[in-house]
């Protein structure tokens, strides 16, 4: 209930697991224009698409405790806020790591969110 209309989680099974209590994490929401792409690292492909490699974030695009995926980059998933680390931390969850990523605001300076 924490996560809203952001996520959802999908019970899995996992051979040679008879708990059943594994599930994925499927994030949905995805925030507009979130990725300043002027100042983030990607590499394009043959096909034209570009990857990112180190994106840089739109503060004000981003909402405050909200867990958002955006697409074409090896690290999908972002939360801007320590809500997230906060609930994964209070119920010895695994599977998540939580690295600091650039934002820029209405000047070029990068500013920390946790991802």
């Amino acid at each position: 209930s924490v996560l809203g209309n952001d996520a959802e989680y999908l019970p899995i099974d996992v051979e040679g697991e008879a708990s059943g209590s594994w599930y994925l994490l499927n994030t949905l929401h995805v925030p507009n224009d979130a990725i300043d792409y002027d100042k983030s690292h990607y590499f394009t492909m043959s096909t034209g698409d570009r990857i990112l490699t180190r994106p840089v974030f739109v503060d004000q695009k981003i909402p405050n405790d909200r867990i958002f995926v955006y697409p074409n980059s090896y690290n999908r998933i972002g939360v801007k806020g320590d809500f997230l680390k906060e609930l994964v931390f209070a119920h010895k969850l695994t599977g998540l790591r939580f690295d600091p990523c650039e934002t820029v605001k209405d000047d070029p300076i990068p500013q920390g969110v946790v991802r």
